[in-house]
């Protein structure tokens, strides 16, 4: 059942409470809940709550309705094509002085993305402490003023970004502001992003100070990561997810000089390579279940091939070599269904430079999948030069398969004449 409430009936000093969920028993409907009292003081105030299920677009008559009461609006959460969207977010040019948190996700699958107004929330918004757009277009000039005035903003979340008109210079006088700001999400839609590499970082004795910031990701082209965290100094944080677009070969200088100077991050010690039909990636973390351990580097790319995946690993192991040769544990896991054996077809010695600058390692643990590649590399490897500290050899389905233990008893042997054992399980 749907409640509208038209505008006569709202009192001056009333909760307006409008919350959409899916109806009881009918899964492509919406149903709107509003309660409302008259009271004295407008602290009382709403939070609009919209998701599109299906091809539905009931209750959006009754979030229309609601945004004409921006003073009263403290959260706005809104999930819906673009088509729906644009239906209501005509109505945000308004100032929205109460506001605290506002989503906005188009969960469009094709078409053009949503654009936002001009104006957006009346340029103002001096309680808001959430921002997240994702899949929406938003010119920059509206969105400076918005963020320029929310100094207690804590989340900033722009995911999907569709022009490429963000610079990373456009950020600079944004972030200096932004001193209470804990998460920072940036995540581009296309590779424009590279357009960033043309611009100038501020002087070494202008970095911004973020003293906050715990969670910083990023999804984009390197060039354009490098000049913005050249204006960074983030010494509290303990979470970095960085996705590159396709690139085989880059530089990131500047972001491993951030990394080192931030002491979270340089006490991590498991190493986990994961390589699957669609990415790859590699993260340094503590042992333990994630959601419960806090702290994590992590590096995505998008390549299928696993001689480029091997590529872009070796990369970011060689250009963090401080970081990752202090890693005491070493993970090599495949997720889902990989290559067909013609896109797994590498040179070994690639292996062996993803390898290489893992000094510290003593647990090595291999996905049955990958075990022939590494335990040649195993036996390629002379003086004991890789994995010197290595104890453990866990190499799933080891018992079952009479080559991998032929071809690795050399290996152990060599390893007992030179005073290093390591013990070998499946």
């Amino acid at each position: 059942m749907e409640v509208a409430m038209p505008r006569a009936c709202l009192p001056k000093m009333a909760i307006y409470s409008v919350q959409l969920t899916p109806s009881s028993g009918f899964a492509d409907h919406s149903q709107i809940q509003c309660s409302y009292q008259y009271e004295e003081y407008s602290r009382f105030l709403a939070g609009i709550a919209y998701s599109y299920t299906k091809s539905k677009t009931k209750g959006v008559n009754n979030v229309i309705e609601a945004l004409h009461y921006p003073d009263r609006i403290c959260e706005v959460d809104l999930v819906a094509p673009s088509s729906i969207l644009g239906h209501l977010t005509c109505l945000l040019e308004k100032p929205f002085t109460a506001l605290e948190s506002i989503r906005i996700e188009s969960n469009n699958t094709t078409g053009s993305p949503l654009i936002l107004p001009g104006t957006c929330l009346g340029g103002s918004t001096p309680r808001l402490h959430t921002f997240r757009l994702d899949g929406i277009s938003i010119p920059f000039s509206a969105l400076r003023p918005v963020l320029l005035s929310a100094n207690n903003l804590v989340t900033l979340s722009l995911r999907q970004i569709q022009n490429p008109g963000f610079s990373p210079e456009d950020f600079f006088p944004i972030l200096s502001t932004l001193t209470r700001l804990g998460t920072l999400s940036l995540r581009f839609d296309h590779p424009a992003s590279r357009l960033a590499q043309n611009i100038r970082p501020p002087p070494p004795h202008a970095l911004i100070p973020l003293p906050l910031l715990r969670r910083f990701d990023f999804h984009g082209a390197s060039e354009y990561l490098e000049v913005l965290v050249s204006s960074m100094n983030l010494p509290a944080l303990s979470d970095l997810s960085v996705i590159l677009f396709n690139q085989l070969i880059f530089e990131i200088p500047r972001l491993c000089l951030l990394i080192g100077l931030v002491d979270a991050l340089s006490s991590l010690n498991e190493a986990r390579v994961t390589l699957s039909q669609n990415f790859a990636s590699i993260s340094l973390s503590r042992p333990g279940p994630r959601r419960n351990v806090p702290g994590e580097l992590y590096f995505r790319i998008g390549f299928r091939q696993l001689d480029w995946q091997l590529s872009f690993i070796a990369q970011i192991v060689s250009q963090l070599s401080p970081l990752f040769s202090n890693a005491t544990s070493l993970i090599i896991r495949k997720l889902t269904m990989f290559l067909t054996k013609e896109g797994r077809d590498v040179d070994p010695t690639q292996w062996l430079e993803l390898f290489q600058p893992f000094n510290g390692v003593r647990s090595v643990r291999v996905d049955e999948e990958f075990v022939p590649e590494v335990v040649q590399v195993l036996g390629m490897a002379t003086n004991d030069v890789l994995f010197p500290a290595l104890t453990s050899l866990q190499l799933q389905g080891y018992h079952e398969s009479a080559s991998v233990q032929e071809a690795i008893q050399p290996i152990i042997e060599a390893r007992q004449r030179s005073g290093r054992e390591i013990r070998v399980h499946g």
